[in-house]
């Protein structure tokens, strides 16, 4: 896991994940009432440790913020009607913007259906009305 290096949000990530990861039990399909040899293994511990780096420093941060840049351009030129900074340059933003869109996941993805376990926990940290669906450009 690598994050973008915010102040206090890396105290926060690491107090989530060293606490009671009982919230990925459905996620898990762990069942703590089961007797069965079978039953899958409760996730009880985070490996890996969550990196945190500025995003000049990391590949993969600076990936995200150039996906991030894209898709806000190509709101900014498209849906909200500002000029473009030379010619061509919304030409070029929608091709860019098109690649970053065959590269999504879907909405369900990120927003599964279920209101337990783990989805049932993002759900409840989200703000109110927030859909995946309507989030994905």
């Amino acid at each position: 896991m690598i994050f973008d290096e915010q102040p206090d949000h890396d105290a926060n990530l690491l107090t989530l994940l060293s606490g009671d990861l009982a919230f990925t039990d459905s996620y898990t399909e762990y069942n703590a009432k089961s007797k069965s040899k079978s039953r899958p293994d409760r996730l009880d511990q985070i490996v890996d440790v969550p990196h945190f780096s500025k995003s000049h420093l990391t590949v993969l941060i600076q990936v995200a913020d150039w996906a991030a840049f894209v898709v806000n351009k190509y709101l900014l030129l498209t849906v909200y009607e500002c000029p473009e900074a030379y010619q061509g340059e919304l030409r070029k933003i929608e091709a860019w913007h098109k690649r970053v869109g065959e590269a999504l996941v879907p909405h369900t993805a990120i927003d599964p259906p279920s209101k337990n376990g783990l989805p049932g926990y993002f759900k409840s940290m989200r703000p109110s009305g927030w859909t995946a669906k309507k989030w994905i450009v």
